[in-house]
């Protein structure tokens, strides 16, 4: 878990860093979610809590190594998603399974709103002085009068 969510990405910003150095680019990360799913569901998620709490510090990190070279770091915050469901085998419902209908298909939205995309997302790929992080879990506010 360490290994993919944590190391693969920074190695992978190691070996971009000069091109980005050199066009002033931006490294992108996704961190733990505003509200962590690891202190609600127990037991197994150790891993995953740690791995995405890891790459938050080193986005900081990596942004304040980085800051004089131009690159700048972003982290994305998602909106909450239980691992265990992305973890774990699909499980069939049992009206497939007694009818005989076994398929690998299966369909999963990702639950980023598009006001999350624009409010987020979008900012932290352009903008000309990104911030350190964006919640992607943000929802829109209606005004009344």
């Amino acid at each position: 878990m360490l290994r993919h969510n944590l190391v693969a990405p920074l190695r992978t910003a190691r070996m971009f860093i000069p091109l980005l150095r050199a066009k002033r680019g931006r490294i992108v990360l996704l961190g733990d979610s505003a509200t962590s799913y690891g202190s609600k569901i127990g037991t197994g998620l150790v891993a995953y809590s740690a791995s995405r709490k890891a790459v938050e510090g080193a986005a900081e990190a990596l942004k304040s190594e980085l800051q004089s070279s131009g690159v700048d770091v972003v982290l994305l915050r998602p909106p909450p998603v239980n691992p265990l469901i992305l973890y774990n085998l699909p499980v069939l419902k049992t009206s497939d399974v007694e009818s005989g209908i076994i398929s690998s298909e299966g369909t999963w939205t990702a639950p980023v709103s598009t006001y999350a995309i624009q409010n987020s997302l979008i900012p932290a790929l352009t903008s000309p002085c990104p911030r350190i992080s964006y919640d992607m879990a943000a929802k829109a506010k209606l005004f009344c009068r």
